[in-house]
C-alpha cells in the first residue's frame, strides 16, 4: 500500500485551491497538470487532477506537476486504476458524509466528494475537472442517488455509478462523524397564483432582483413569467377599481381546501364562502373551480 501523503481535510483544501485558480479541462493523459504558457494557468483532466494531488502536488505553486514514475503513489493509470485502488467500494450513496472525502466514479470520469459547501446560495458536494460542462475545475453535486448534477436541486446530467475511501493515500483517522448526505427535494406543483400575490405583496422586492430570487428558489424563465402576467393583473385590479372592489380569484389544484386557500391569502373560510355562495358543501372544492378569495 502507497504511504499516506496527508489527511483528509487536507486533501479537501487543496481541491478547493485548485478549484479556485480557475484550472480549465484539458485532456492530457497521461499527465497529471501542465503549466501552460506565461499567464501561470493550469489544465488537468478529471482522474489526473486527482492522482497529482493524491502524489503530492504542491498547490502552493503553478509549475509542472507531471506523472513521475518513480515518485508515484498512484501509478500510471486510468480512473479504473484508482478506485480499484480504493477501499469500501459502494453503490450505496445515502454512506456518503460531509468531511469524507471519497472519489467518484463513472465510466471514463472520476470526481471527488468532499461535503455540502454552500456557494452563493447554492449548495455543492463535489470538486470535478470536466469538459462536459464549463470545461474547468469546477463544484457540483451528487445526491443520495448518485445523480450527478451541477448544484442540489438542479437538473440531473449525468449518473455516478459507485464511490471508494481513498485510504491508500488519505488519513482518515480525524474525519468527523456527521449525518450523511440529506436527499435532494422532489420537485413539487408550483403554485403560481399563490407566488404572485407575494411578488405583488413586495416579497421579492423589484427587478432584476425579484428574477433572481424567483430563479434560486427553482422558478423557470416561463413560470417567472407568467408569475408576473398575474401580478400585473393584480395592479390593474387595484388601480382601476376601488381596493375594496378589486377582485382575487384561485384556480383550485387537487387536493386542494378552503382551509389551506384562506390560509394562503390571509383570510378566513367563512369570508371565502360569503364571496362564493355557489359553494354549498366547503369540505367539496373542485379541480379548476374557480373561487373567489377577495
Amino acid at each position: 500500500m502507497a504511504k499516506v501523503i496527508m489527511t483528509a481535510s487536507e486533501y479537501i483544501r487543496r481541491l478547493e485551491v485548485i478549484a479556485a485558480r480557475n484550472t480549465y479541462y484539458s485532456n492530457k493523459y497521461p499527465n497529471n497538470l501542465c503549466y501552460i504558457n506565461s499567464d501561470g494557468r493550469t489544465s488537468a483532466d478529471c482522474w489526473n487532477l486527482i492522482k497529482a494531488l493524491l502524489n503530492g502536488y504542491d498547490v502552493s505553486k503553478t509549475t509542472v506537476g507531471y506523472y513521475q514514475k518513480d515518485l508515484s503513489n498512484t501509478g500510471d493509470c486510468t480512473v479504473d486504476g484508482l478506485i480499484k485502488q480504493c477501499t469500501d467500494v459502494s453503490t450505496n450513496f445515502k454512506k456518503l458524509k460531509n468531511g469524507e472525502p471519497r472519489l467518484l466514479y463513472m465510466k471514463d470520469h472520476a470526481g471527488s466528494f468532499i461535503g455540502e459547501k454552500v456557494i452563493g446560495g447554492k449548495v455543492y458536494n463535489v470538486i470535478e475537472s470536466t469538459g462536459s460542462w464549463e470545461r474547468k475545475v469546477l463544484y457540483s453535486y451528487v445526491d443520495e442517488t448518485g445523480a450527478r448534477r451541477h448544484y442540489k436541486g438542479a437538473a440531473k446530467n449525468g449518473q455516478w455509478t459507485k464511490h471508494g475511501k481513498m485510504t491508500a493515500w488519505l488519513d482518515y483517522s480525524g474525519t468527523p462523524e456527521v449525518a450523511p448526505v440529506q436527499p435532494t427535494p422532489q420537485p413539487t406543483t408550483k403554485n403560481l397564483d399563490a407566488k404572485a400575490l407575494e411578488v405583488y405583496k413586495g416579497k421579492y422586492g423589484n427587478e432584476p432582483q425579484r428574477s433572481q430570487k424567483l430563479k434560486a428558489e427553482g422558478f423557470t424563465t416561463a413560470e417567472i413569467k407568467s408569475i408576473q402576467k398575474k401580478v400585473d393583473e393584480l395592479c390593474k385590479a387595484n388601480t382601476t377599481a376601488p381596493k375594496e372592489e378589486a377582485k382575487i380569484y384561485y384556480t383550485a389544484k387537487a387536493n386542494d381546501n378552503l382551509t389551506m386557500i384562506a390560509r394562503m391569502y390571509g383570510t378566513t373560510v367563512l369570508a371565502i364562502l360569503k364571496l362564493n355562495p355557489d359553494i354549498k358543501n366547503p369540505n367539496l372544492i373542485r379541480t379548476g373551480q374557480k373561487i373567489r378569495v377577495k
